[in-house]
């Protein structure tokens, strides 16, 4: 009998040795992959606080790509690289700037860069305005190369709710539910002839994206006459040149706050992914959603002083927002750093990770990282949280599966 029960223990342990070394495996040859590079280029400030925030809204979405993906690296980069090795090492290349003439890759030279990292196989996005050039040589290479256009006295751009009900099967799709928001949306775009396009969100416009007169952005025949027939209106595609590479155009970005929309932010994480080459998930795709409040700080204008938070909330409405608590941003592992190094930049970090079975704790449920550059060790010892923090840290770690230590 004896023997009997020391046999089953060692087949349990053997069973259980052999999940975790198929585990790890599993977590080298991930973090073996080769990084995906996505440079991020901001324009200049143009609209005034909480509006075309180009650097920003970058800043957040590259912190949603660092939580999303293990592969992913970012650089934010205001204006045109001085290097041309950055555009030419980039997996994909974000552009989130005004449009025309201020566009940042307006100059012929600049859209062939842009040309040759498509062609090497990799990606372009361009947000909100980025997505308009001249009706001329520069409005059709950009359309040809992204995929679709904001062509004048073509296109509009009003602000309207859309909503979003249903969605054509794409990866930049993954995850996202049934959705409405406010925004700048543009629609009626010049869409490419070349190349496979899929629509990824579209909505109907209402009648009164129609109240202002014609004119070179606000109204023409073209567009009044999808409008009445209750056309639905693409708002952002996803672009197969082809040359090669991976486009995606997305007309909303005029409002800051709306990257607090869990779809909004998810949807372009999952794009700039996607444009960089990396596969997402089919389900459990995943993005860092900031709270509101959260984006009040970093932007290119200063605060106005009579800015209210609330009134933005009451004027968006979003259905999707993140939690005001710092839930939806929390990192186990760089909750366990304090700012010892911003008076010690040469302080040593000696930090040791114990972790627990089941696998998902070995993973830090998957995406949260082990990003400890440039931070140190704060007083947590062993998962235990500071006074300051009470039990709910405590409680976090432990639902990542990991205990932090110093010594």
């Amino acid at each position: 009998m004896k023997n009997q029960i020391e046999s089953v223990e060692f087949k349990s342990m053997a069973v259980l040795l052999s999940a975790m070394i198929l585990h790890l495996l599993f977590a080298l040859r991930i973090q073996a992959a080769e990084p995906l590079r996505v440079l991020m280029l901001a324009g200049e400030p143009s609209h005034g606080y909480g509006m075309h925030e180009h650097a920003a809204g970058l800043r957040v979405l590259a912190d949603s790509l660092r939580h999303a993906s293990r592969r992913i690296t970012t650089e934010i980069i205001q204006g045109w690289p001085s290097h041309i090795e950055s555009v030419q090492n980039a997996d994909a290349v974000v552009i989130y700037c005004d449009g025309k003439e201020n566009h940042l890759a307006f100059e012929a030279s600049k859209r062939h860069q842009i040309a040759e990292v498509l062609t090497s196989g990799g990606g372009l996005v361009a947000i909100h305005y980025a997505t308009e050039m001249l009706n001329d040589e520069s409005g059709d290479h950009w359309r040809d190369l992204l995929g679709g256009h904001f062509e004048t006295n073509y296109s509009v751009n009003p602000h309207w709710v859309a909503e979003f009900e249903s969605f054509e099967t794409h990866p930049s799709n993954h995850g996202l539910e049934p959705f409405r928001i406010k925004d700048e949306w543009y629609f009626n775009m010049r869409f490419s002839k070349k190349g496979k396009l899929t629509p990824v969100l579209r909505a109907i416009a209402p009648e009164s994206t129609m109240s202002r007169p014609d004119g070179d952005h606000s109204g023409n025949p073209f567009a009044r006459k999808s409008v009445a027939a209750g056309e639905l209106q693409t708002v952002a595609w996803a672009f197969e040149p082809d040359i090669g590479g991976r486009s995606f155009g997305f007309t909303g970005g005029h409002n800051h706050w709306n990257w607090s929309d869990r779809n909004q932010i998810l949807l372009l994480t999952n794009a700039i992914r996607w444009a960089a080459g990396e596969e997402i998930e089919s389900s459990g795709a995943t993005a860092l959603t900031p709270a509101i409040e959260s984006l009040i700080k970093s932007q290119d204008e200063p605060i106005p002083a009579d800015f209210h938070i609330s009134h933005v909330k009451q004027q968006y409405r979003f259905d999707n927002q993140a939690e005001e608590s710092d839930d939806a941003q929390f990192n186990p592992i760089q909750h366990a750093m304090s700012p010892v190094l911003a008076s010690d930049k040469n302080a040593s970090i000696n930090m040791h990770l114990e972790f627990e079975w089941p696998p998902a704790g070995l993973f830090l449920k998957a995406n949260r990282r082990l990003n400890c550059l440039g931070q140190a060790i704060s007083t947590h010892k062993n998962g235990r949280s500071s006074p300051a923090n009470g039990d709910r840290s405590e409680q976090r770690y432990k639902r990542f599966g990991c205990v932090a230590s110093v010594d």
